[in-house]
């Protein structure tokens, strides 16, 4: 039988999330362990925020094709506990005309103590 999918079997994805302040001792995050759903594109929203400095997830289903488990990306947000960068003071857009009228180039000046930048509102 073929699903909606058109997947020849029925197939669900089992996991669990957990967390470790030290990465010795880990506490349950979140418990799939009895999910019988297809959702390769799973978003999980806490009720409440935890304090983590590792996280790691463990695969409790099988696998279709008989493969290996894999992870394409995994997203975890939060607030760090250091100190907050210096923000970015001053950026220049400067459109960028090619087949794709979207298309633009961003540049700023770099700030020493930061490892990535996000887009806010000006």
């Amino acid at each position: 039988m073929v699903d909606r999918k058109g997947q020849k079997t029925r197939f669900s994805h089992k996991y669990k999330i957990e967390y470790s302040l030290n990465g010795t001792s880990w506490k349950m995050l979140v418990d799939k362990s009895k999910n019988n759903r297809d959702v390769p594109h799973d978003y999980i929203q806490l009720p409440d925020a935890v304090t983590a400095r590792h996280i790691r997830i463990t695969n409790l289903g099988t696998v279709p094709g008989e493969g290996k488990f894999a992870i394409i990306d995994m997203r975890v947000f939060g607030n760090g506990l250091g100190k907050a960068s210096a923000e970015v003071k001053s950026a220049s857009i400067k459109a960028y005309r090619q087949q794709d009228a979207r298309s633009a180039v961003i540049s700023w000046d770099k700030v020493t103590d930061a490892d990535g930048y996000i887009y806010g509102t000006v």
